[in-house]
């Protein structure tokens, strides 16, 4: 290998590393003031926040499927409450 082989790597060695910590430090400045956002839940709408918790839907597992044992309610802020309809 020649000594001019040696310094041309030399170089674009150097060029690279030189390349590379630009963009480093370019990523860090970009992103240093930069806060992360807050999760902030969304309000419930007041027919949500007005739910009242009830007793669990009674679930029975069997092999190959999920059995809803319990029953439905189609009941909404609009209407009456309707006669539960079982699940199959």
């Amino acid at each position: 290998m020649k000594r001019n082989d040696i310094e041309v790597r030399l170089a674009a060695l150097g060029a690279a590393v030189s390349l590379s910590a630009l963009v480093f430090v370019a990523v860090v400045a970009t992103f240093a003031g930069v806060e992360a956002p807050r999760a902030v839940p969304d309000r419930l709408p007041p027919i949500a926040a007005d739910i009242r918790v009830t007793d669990p839907i009674p679930v029975a597992i069997v092999p190959g499927r999920i059995e809803v044992t319990g029953t439905r309610s189609t009941e909404t802020a609009q209407s009456e409450p309707a006669a539960p309809a079982p699940r199959s």
